[in-house]
């Protein structure tokens, strides 16, 4: 049975300048279903990072539309467009950008109380899930200067699921890492996907890229190929 799109890309285009216009995305339409674990690929300059941040509602096209669980993004309000964000969204960045002066399970919970609505109780006992799932919680009272650069990477990505939400983006997750530790982080990666997480990864690594059971390559802000891939 095919799952329906949790995300909708219809003629998107984004331009950058106001003098002269640049076409960083060039009328890009795409399908992401429920459940999907997706590449994006392509040389620096291909416009694979600003379509994940357009899809992950944290830029705005120029123009076409697009749709995320159902709600059309781009008619959003900026402050609508926070909020939708904080509920269904979960970013992993390729640096951590962890607060130093707070503990890993501080860094975990801040955004979720931010949101508000919740108790800090159970924000508390949200990130320490998320930090045990990624074999982390035993290090979260530690600073991040405490921490290795792959686990700051995992509490980066702790951060991102302690939200419970519904796609999970990712920029470069393994480009600051060294191999081992890259290694780690794909297969998080490739665990949430099997426990039914959504997932949109940019990567330059096509190691990596064909890890995932769909790439999008991308090539002057255009899709120029499609790849299926077999993750087992």
């Amino acid at each position: 049975m095919t799952q329906s799109p949790v995300i909708e890309a219809r003629d998107v285009v984004r331009e950058l300048g106001t003098t002269v216009k640049q076409r960083v995305v060039d009328g890009v339409s795409l399908d992401i279903a429920e459940g999907d674990f997706v590449s994006l690929t392509g040389a620096s300059g291909s416009g694979k990072s600003t379509l994940l941040y357009l899809l992950g509602v944290l830029d705005r096209p120029t123009s076409g539309t697009v749709t995320v669980a159902g709600t059309d993004v781009s008619a959003l309000s900026d402050d609508a467009r926070a909020r939708f964000r904080s509920e269904n969204i979960g970013y992993v960045f390729q640096f951590h950008f962890l607060l130093p002066e707070f503990t890993a399970l501080e860094n975990v919970v801040l955004p979720l109380l931010r949101r508000g609505g919740i108790r800090d109780s159970e924000a508390n006992a949200r990130g320490l899930e998320a930090l045990t799932a990624l074999e982390l919680g035993h290090l979260s009272a530690r600073l991040p200067d405490q921490l290795s650069g792959g686990q700051q990477q995992r509490v980066a990505i702790a951060r991102a699921l302690a939200g419970r939400p519904r796609v999970l983006l990712a920029d470069e997750p393994t480009g600051a890492l060294d191999s081992a530790s890259g290694e780690i982080v794909m297969q998080i990666f490739e665990r949430l996907w099997g426990e039914g997480m959504t997932l949109v990864m940019v990567t330059h690594d096509s190691r990596f890229a064909r890890r995932a059971p769909r790439e999008i390559s991308l090539k002057d802000g255009r899709i120029v190929e499609t790849r299926s891939h077999d993750p087992r």
